[in-house]
């Protein structure tokens, strides 16, 4: 069993930056011509990798023995047998049997239920085997982990909370922001 989990936001998040790089080649050009456009053009798309970096690599991923809280720069592995509290009440919060607390950047959103809300969104279903990966609200990613935590506890025994620098969005989001220094020193050049 394998989850992939991520926030709407990011996705929206990530349109809203290659909008605002293509909005910003269109001004380039339509205010200077296209004297300057390879340049804006470059810079945009070190726009776009920065955003990739930043809001669509993190997520969480749940296996059969932990969870990892893969955030913009470290990922955080912890164990079902380590988990204590899963809260999220004003953002996802998962507690360790070391006390410390562990918040994935993109679940930080209330729970509190609204009377105006229509819709109620599908529970993400358990699997036994196989994958899933979706988009999920915190409240849904809280009673997944929570029915997971019932039976997971076996299969990590033994393993500690443990985490590392997260080299794969280090390297691509110092690509996007190498790219968008060097465009933006050749057009003051």
């Amino acid at each position: 069993m394998k989850y992939e989990l991520r926030a709407n936001a990011q996705y929206g998040m990530t349109i809203f930056f290659v909008v605002l790089a293509v909005v910003i080649l269109v001004a380039q050009v339509v205010g200077d011509g296209w004297h300057f456009a390879a340049l804006t053009a470059l810079f945009g798309v070190g726009m776009v990798v920065e955003a990739y970096a930043l809001f669509m690599m993190p997520s969480i991923r749940i296996d059969a023995a932990a969870i990892t809280l893969r955030n913009t720069y470290r990922d955080v592995r912890i164990p079902f047998s380590q988990l204590r509290v899963v809260e999220a009440r004003y953002g996802l919060t998962l507690t360790a049997a070391n006390g410390r607390s562990y918040h994935p950047r993109f679940f930080g959103g209330t729970t509190a239920r609204s009377p105006y809300r229509k819709h109620q969104p599908e529970p993400i279903p358990v699997i036994s085997d196989g994958e899933i990966s979706t988009t999920a609200r915190t409240r849904e990613v809280e009673v997944l982990i929570g029915k997971l935590m019932d039976g997971a506890g076996r299969q990590s025994a033994g393993q500690k909370v443990s985490w590392r620098v997260a080299w794969d969005r280090v390297s691509v989001s110092v690509a996007g922001f190498v790219v968008m220094a060097v465009a933006i020193m050749a057009l003051t050049a």
